[in-house]
């Protein structure tokens, strides 16, 4: 799977708290489920995206904070959808099931 949308990626850019510590940050868009597992699952879809500042986007990526539910649970109530629907989508995504 490999969906590249630069549009979605630059309304998560735009947005001005970060959605993990809650700080007023100008904000990266970050994949939960990361582009780093391969190319061919780069997938920029809103249910695989959240909105982190500089500081917890580079403390995921340096291990210092690890993917949570909470940040699960968040990505899932700005989007109006459940726990267990985003995570089926991450799941797709990162397994192609």
């Amino acid at each position: 799977m490999k969906i590249v949308n630069e549009k979605l990626l630059s309304s998560f850019r735009g947005v001005q708290r970060c959605w993990w510590c809650g700080l007023p940050k100008v904000c990266q868009a970050h994949h939960l489920v990361t582009k780093g597992l391969g190319g061919a699952r780069r997938a920029d879809v809103r249910l695989n995206l959240a909105a982190l500042c500089i500081e917890c986007h580079t403390a995921h990526h340096n291990g210092a904070r690890p993917l949570t539910a909470d940040l699960i649970a968040v990505v899932a109530a700005r989007n109006d959808e459940t726990i267990d629907a985003v995570v089926d989508a991450l799941n797709t995504i990162k397994w192609g099931k």
